[in-house]
């Protein structure tokens, strides 16, 4: 978990990597990285 691990959210953009297209996944799944800047907690 984030709380635990030294970090915490950095000053840049959030942003999504879709790494396939859920429509044409046969159970209509997205495979989705949320990538989230992090920095040493002070």
């Amino acid at each position: 978990m984030l709380c635990d691990s030294g970090f915490e959210a950095g000053d840049g953009p959030c942003f999504e990597l879709y790494q396939n297209n859920g429509m044409e996944h046969p159970e209509g799944k997205w495979l989705v990285d949320i990538c989230i800047p992090l920095k040493e907690k002070v």
